[in-house]
């Protein structure tokens, strides 16, 4: 509490992360009860130094695509002036494998790094025959700085498929009432930026759907119409619903099939209650046409401040 014509002193104290490094901004939002100030911003920036640095950033975060090598370092410094050594990696994961490895000055120096002599590197890299899919890991580390023994840092790999399918599954409805639409379109995308044909669509259960494609030649992208089969009913599904799979045939030697599953469901008919005329709203109203105009009920006789004039 600072008093009216006084000053006073405002103490803030920050807390970051062991691996924080930079320059960092903060703002507090300060009360007062003055007409023409009841609150304002105090921002502030500094500069954090951590005991070891890590560049370009605390983490390893590798995005590939399956059949590419994928991998990722960071590189690792003592602040202090002082030899980094690693002396344990740990981590448990099967998919990747990390390993820390001292900085060798007469090597080439990867882009966008500025070893020396003394820093280590961390480097991380996805074991063969990884499929697609999202794999994150922690990996601590042991270290001889005397203040800052064991360092965490996650690693994180995301493996997309050569060709990738979007969406990843196809969901078609019917309606009790057996309206509403019955098919959708879907695209098969190769994320290595190569043109590429579809030889096939095939389904697996032909009394579900049907599929076709959209346009032939080789392109990036294709697209692909799928519907529901004419002779399928809303009884025919049951609760659960049925699945099959659409089987895609491509001229990419690396993919040469994509199988896409497919769920056909029941989707039940929806009555919403109607409205009296009481309950309209202003844009039932506008929406209707309603223009039938609310004759007021006559107030009872001998209501106070109620007489004839």
């Amino acid at each position: 509490m600072i008093p009216a014509g006084r000053s006073g002193k405002l103490t803030a104290k920050v807390h970051t992360r062991p691996t924080q490094s930079g320059t960092l901004s903060k703002s507090i939002a300060v009360a007062t009860d003055a007409p023409d100030a009841k609150s304002f911003r105090l921002s502030m920036k500094f500069t954090v130094e951590t005991m070891i640095s890590m560049k370009p950033r605390p983490q390893i975060f590798v995005n590939a695509i399956v059949g590419d090598e994928a991998g990722g370092r960071i590189l690792l410094h003592r602040n202090d002036g002082e030899k980094l050594e690693i002396s344990a990696v740990r981590y448990e994961s099967s998919d990747v494998e990390v390993e820390a490895l001292p900085v060798d000055p007469e090597a080439k120096k990867p882009a966008g790094f500025k070893p020396e002599a003394g820093d280590v590197w961390l480097v991380a890299n996805a074991n063969e025959g990884v499929g697609p899919g999202n794999y994150s890991v922690k990996v601590w580390l042991t270290t001889n700085h005397p203040k800052m023994t064991e360092v965490e840092v996650p690693v994180t790999f995301r493996i997309r498929p050569l060709i990738s399918v979007h969406p990843e599954q196809i969901r078609l409805w019917i309606q009790e009432a057996g309206v509403g639409p019955r098919g959708t379109l879907f695209r098969i995308v190769h994320n290595g930026g190569a043109d590429f044909e579809v030889t096939s669509v095939a389904v697996e259960d032909e009394t579900l759907v049907k599929a076709s494609l959209v346009a032939e030649g080789a392109s990036r992208m294709h697209n692909i119409r799928v519907e529901v089969f004419d002779d399928l009913k809303f009884a025919d599904l049951g609760q659960k619903g049925k699945a099959t799979e659409l089987i895609i045939g491509t001229t990419d030697p690396k993919q040469p099939e994509i199988r896409v599953p497919v769920l056909v469901a029941q989707r039940q008919s929806v009555t919403r209650p109607g409205r009296g005329p009481a309950e309209l709203r202003p844009s039932d109203i506008q929406r209707m046409g309603v223009t039938k105009a609310v004759v007021p009920r006559p107030l009872p006789t001998g209501t106070p401040g109620v007489g004839k004039y």
